[in-house]
């Protein structure tokens, strides 16, 4: 994982905005990252798809563009930074997934921070179709930002899964960026892990194993647990009990469509989570 100098911040003109940019400022002067604020205009692209007067779909989508970067620069004006640690972007295209995906391809940042599309009406996250498609494909780490005010101390959670198809290096990426944070942010650091519910001494050797993996993650034995039983269900409440402000998790690497989601991060985790949750893939080759 590479270092942090990077974060492009996407907006959507919602009350959330606030909340993302507040995230943005603290993260940019803890980590000292340039931002990218970043509006995508997708619902209006999509009206002017459906015109079919090729000129006027171009004023439409000029004027689209231009109103996005008045309010964009508006946000910039009011964060507490130098405007010039903080570039601007607008775009009108569509699906807006995909619209990110490929604004990250351009601007090569380390950190995607969004809100989620809407949340579970119990507090939870929900994650549409739009933030799936998101999270299983962006190339780069997506933190997924909630409107809770971090603890003095922030508390990070890591969770990683040492049987998962990307193995070892899937953790160890989990663990690298859950380290910046940590140290950057003078944060408590955990690491969290979940074995089946067995009699067996299956957890001790999971343990022993993690702790070897972690070995060079600054990390203390009795910050590490091994959890026995159902991730879906033990995950959201352990970072509950453990007051967690952020946990940093796997997303399965690049695939098509929403479904192969299901098994990896389950809509049941990710639904149970009361904190801002970053996705961290292996890179590609």
């Amino acid at each position: 994982m590479n270092a942090i100098e990077s974060i492009l911040v996407v907006l959507d003109r919602t009350d959330t905005d606030e909340h993302v940019c507040a995230k943005a400022v603290q993260w940019a002067r803890l980590l000292n990252a340039q931002l990218e604020l970043f509006l995508c205009d997708a619902e209006r692209e999509l009206e002017l798809k459906r015109n079919y007067d090729p000129q006027a779909a171009s004023t439409g989508r000029a004027a689209a563009i231009a109103s996005a970067e008045r309010y964009l620069s508006t946000v910039r004006d009011r964060l507490p930074l130098d405007p010039s640690r903080v570039a601007i972007s607008a775009w009108s295209d569509s699906p807006l997934s995909e619209s990110i995906c490929r604004k990250v391809a351009q601007s090569r940042p380390d950190l995607v921070l969004k809100s989620p599309d809407s949340e579970h009406p119990e507090r939870g996250l929900y994650f549409s179709d739009n933030d799936w498609y998101l999270a299983s494909t962006c190339p780069a780490p997506v933190m997924f930002v909630r409107g809770r005010t971090w603890s003095g101390v922030p508390r990070i959670g890591a969770a990683v899964d040492l049987s998962a198809p990307e193995g070892l290096r899937l953790v160890r990426e989990i663990a690298s960026l859950a380290s910046q944070l940590h140290r950057h942010a003078q944060a408590h650091l955990e690491v969290i892990t979940c074995v089946p519910d067995r009699a067996d001494a299956e957890p001790d050797v999971h343990s022993r194993r993690l702790h070897e993996t972690l070995a060079e993650v600054s990390v203390t034995p009795n910050s590490v647990h091994v959890l026995e039983g159902d991730a879906d269900e033990l995950i959201p409440r352990f970072s509950s009990e453990r007051r967690y402000d952020v946990l940093v998790m796997g997303a399965l690497a690049r695939r098509t469509g929403v479904a192969p989601m299901v098994g990896s991060l389950t809509s049941k985790l990710i639904a149970g989570l009361d904190c801002d949750l970053v996705l961290v893939k292996v890179p590609s080759e």
